[in-house]
């Protein structure tokens, strides 16, 4: 547990994507394909609620797509030697069955890259999941301790839980790391397909690992909001907020 609880403070200096300005309804058109640009250059699907960067590190936003009206759409990221797709989609169902299925799809369609399924990657994926939900579920109890005037912590440290439950299975071939992700927001089913070329040591699949967590969380939490904002919480913010005076009315 005291390594589990290293993890999640370590975690906490992981940044998360800057968000943007809210933009005004009047100014939103949205396109053929269900997607409203704004002047930021990030994109909001109107029927999914999924919102998308116009960038996920040095990846760019290249191309969205819509495969059923207003019920399931992604959007891609792509420089020469990477890709992200993000999909947000209406599905039901455990989640560790739709990543089952996603994983076979993966499969069958890389038969050319002799993919095979990485264990000690996966593991080393939902350990860091794992670490960032504790430490998200410590501060969302102070937080509720404080607004609240509960006090209890509830702490589950397991693949499902936390403020963004998400399952992860990370498969290698030659030359290459690729990650399938699946969570859920609300109604909706968020999935990340992350691939990545190269030969890699132990650090370099440890920033994958939370590259790739950093963008399912952001899109879970900014999923439904236009201007993808994220509300963040910290250990600075919690600090701040019981040093602020007591309202004695």
């Amino acid at each position: 547990m005291r390594a589990l609880l290293i993890g999640a403070v370590a975690a906490l200096a992981l940044a998360g994507c800057a968000t943007t300005s809210t933009p005004q309804s009047s100014a939103m058109t949205v396109d053929d394909k269900g997607f409203a640009k704004l002047q930021t250059g990030s994109v909001y699907h109107v029927g999914t609620g999924l919102f998308c960067p116009d960038s996920y590190g040095d990846l760019p936003l290249i191309r969205t797509m819509e495969y059923q009206k207003a019920v399931d759409a992604s959007c891609n990221y792509e420089d020469e030697s990477s890709r992200v797709t993000v999909y947000a989609y209406a599905s039901g169902g455990p989640l560790q069955d739709e990543l089952e299925r996603s994983v076979a799809a993966v499969l069958e369609a890389s038969e050319d890259n002799e993919l095979t399924l990485s264990q000690t990657l996966s593991e080393k994926c939902r350990d860091f999941g794992s670490s960032y939900n504790l430490q998200s579920q410590l501060l969302s109890g102070l937080s509720n301790i404080l607004s609240d005037g509960g006090n209890e912590i509830q702490i589950d440290p397991s693949d499902e839980g936390g403020p963004v439950p998400y399952f992860v299975t990370a498969l290698q071939g030659e030359g290459l790391n690729t990650f399938v992700a699946i969570s859920q927001a609300d109604r909706w089913r968020i999935k990340v397909r992350y691939t990545t070329l190269g030969v890699f040591d132990a650090e370099a699949e440890a920033l994958q690992c939370a590259y790739l967590h950093d963008v399912v969380r952001t899109t879970v939490l900014s999923r439904g909001k236009a201007d993808g904002a994220i509300e963040e919480a910290d250990l600075q913010s919690l600090v701040d907020r019981l040093s602020e005076p007591k309202d004695e009315r």
